[in-house]
Parts: C-alpha cells; sequence; structure tokens
C-alpha cells in the first residue's frame, strides 16, 4: 500500500469508509477528501456543479497525494481511473443499517456534530441509500472487474 498515492475509498453510507479513511490518512500520512464535501457547498447549502465538482477534484489532484473517501456516484467514476489503489468497503447489511440508526441517533442527542439538518426524513433517505446500494451491489461489483488489478475489497472494518 505505501506505493500508492491516490487512493478512493467507497462504499455504501455507513459502512465505515470516513473513520477507515481517517486511520489511513494518519498512518500514511496523507490528506483524506469526502466526496460529499466536493458535490455539496454546506457554507451555501448548495449542490456544486459537475464543473465545480471538478474543478475541485483537479485541486485535490494537483496533489501528488490523496485519499479520497464516499459514495461513488455515477458523474464522478473517473475517480476509479485517477487512483492508484480503490479501496471497496462491503460489509454486511444488519451492521450497515444499524450504523445508520446509531448515527442518528448520535446526531439527534448532539453527540456527533453536523452542519446539515437530520431528521426522520434524513433517517429514512439515508437508509433508502443503503437499500439502493444493496439493490445494485451486484451492478456496482461487475462495473469494478475493469480495476481488478488496483482493488481491495474489504469485507470487514
Amino acid at each position: 500500500m505505501n506505493t500508492s498515492n491516490k487512493i478512493l475509498i467507497i462504499g455504501c453510507v455507513g459502512c465505515g469508509k470516513s473513520t477507515y479513511a481517517r486511520k489511513l490518512s494518519k498512518k500514511l500520512s496523507i490528506p483524506v477528501y469526502g466526496i460529499d464535501e466536493i458535490v455539496h457547498d454546506d457554507v451555501l447549502g448548495v449542490r456544486r456543479s459537475l464543473d465545480e465538482q471538478k474543478e475541485l477534484i483537479s485541486k485535490v489532484d494537483s496533489n501528488d497525494k490523496w485519499i479520497i473517501e464516499g459514495a461513488l456516484r455515477k458523474e464522478l467514476y473517473f475517480l476509479l481511473d485517477m487512483a492508484d489503489l480503490i479501496i471497496m468497503i462491503d460489509i454486511d447489511r444488519d451492521i450497515v443499517e444499524h450504523r445508520v440508526i446509531t448515527r442518528y441517533i448520535r446526531q439527534q442527542l448532539g453527540i456527533e456534530n453536523i452542519n446539515y439538518k437530520v431528521d426522520s426524513a434524513f433517517l429514512d433517505k439515508m437508509l433508502g441509500y443503503v437499500n439502493k446500494y444493496y439493490e445494485t451491489k451486484e451492478d456496482i461489483f461487475k462495473m469494478l472487474e475493469k480495476y481488478k488489478d488496483k482493488l481491495i475489497i474489504k469485507r470487514t472494518i
């Protein structure tokens, strides 16, 4: 893993991407960037245009080392080509659902800091993303086959 300077960590909501990315970032001294922060401007409360997202990714890529983590969106599939290493986190659905619900409770109690509105509709949306991931998981893995030489699939985190 030491020869990989551009690392993409992907998986569904709640699978542990951010936590794993932070640990790897600390271990390798490589900065970490979140796909959500690239896609959304939390200060203005808007979704960035695809051109703005690509511009931010280009700035990140100008650094010779990076870790980008998040749930991969189709419009950002080009990140798969940019990465030296792709880490796909694919853990048991029950664990993911438990983590999403636990995170929601922690956010509601103010234990976990966030800069967006979290309500029951948000929880439903996150669980919907989990559902969609597991419904389309086979297609995702078929798409990732062409990257098998630089792909690691982690089944535990």
